[in-house]
């Protein structure tokens, strides 16, 4: 005969695995509400050190004062208000009141501009009016639009060569969409990250040239936001071409009012650019009273 199957009698809980043996879950769920009222007061654990019992430890200090009978009064802290000095002196600086570009200063910046921003491109001889007829005919050829984008960019900057950036924003404008559109083109995977490296630099080059222009014909308020934006696109070219932009972008601060951050990239552009480049900025300096040096 089998035997009987008795049921094991579990020992019954004792305090110490009352206390020990719940989860955190569980002690959260069982834990009484603590009220963050001002004058509140929530039970401290038991610390009760009978034999046999382990000691549960101290429970977190809270901020606030020790009342009798071992509870914790939890006090409300007001915020201390900032006095009127305390926040004029931690106040950031105004912003510099911006104008347009001084008159005077007008011819100095158009001498310092005038051999900037020619980047990927090569000017030779007197000739624009060939060099138009030249690049016009290399432009009827052209299929690719990158191609023919990169063309346009070209005959704008011929113009812009022999003063006219009227003529060169009308190449340039149409530019900027061609070359933009070419980064949309279906092409071969191999040389797709490639080809939009090349479209993005020659668009970036664009809005500089057209920056340079607003520059020469005395348009410096906003400026430098322009060709802040031409700068962020010249993907992989050398700091010796981004020091040009800098160059301009510092006159156009400087020019416009905030003489601080203008000297800080015109500085920034001497350091970067070639000495033909340092020449320019001494020239430039000099002529309209920029301080380079403390």
């Amino acid at each position: 005969v089998a035997p009987p199957i008795v049921a094991p009698v579990l020992p019954a809980a004792s305090p110490d695995t009352q206390a020990w043996g719940t989860s955190v879950a569980d002690a959260r769920a069982s834990a009484p509400p603590v009220s963050s009222r001002a004058g509140a007061t929530a039970s401290a654990p038991s610390q009760s050190t009978a034999a046999g019992q382990r000691t549960a430890p101290a429970s977190p200090r809270v901020a606030g004062t020790r009342a009798s009978g071992g509870d914790t009064q939890v006090t409300t802290m007001a915020p201390v208000p900032i006095s009127g000095s305390a926040a004029a002196r931690n106040a950031p600086p105004p912003a510099p009141v911006r104008h347009e570009l001084v008159a005077g200063h007008r011819a100095a910046v158009r001498e310092a501009v005038s051999e900037l921003g020619y980047a990927a491109i090569e000017i030779t001889g007197d000739d624009r009016d060939a060099d138009l007829r030249e690049l016009a005919d290399k432009l009827a050829a052209a299929t690719d639009d990158l191609e023919r984008g990169v063309i346009m960019y070209a005959m704008g900057q011929a113009e812009r060569s022999r003063d006219d950036c009227i003529g060169a924003g009308k190449h340039w404008a149409e530019a900027r969409k061609v070359i933009l559109d070419s980064t949309k083109a279906t092409v071969d995977p191999a040389v797709r990250e490639q080809r939009r490296a090349q479209a993005f630099r020659f668009y970036g080059r664009t809005v500089v040239a057209e920056g340079l222009c607003a520059l020469t014909n005395g348009r410096a308020l906003g400026t430098d936001d322009k060709i802040l934006k031409g700068v962020q696109n010249l993907f992989g070219v050398a700091d010796t071409e981004r020091a040009q932009a800098w160059f301009a972008m510092g006159i156009a601060m400087w020019e416009t009012g905030d003489e601080k951050e203008g000297v800080r990239l015109v500085l920034q552009a001497a350091r970067a650019g070639d000495a033909k480049l340092r020449q320019t900025i001494e020239r430039y300096a000099s002529a309209v009273g920029m301080k380079l040096s403390p």
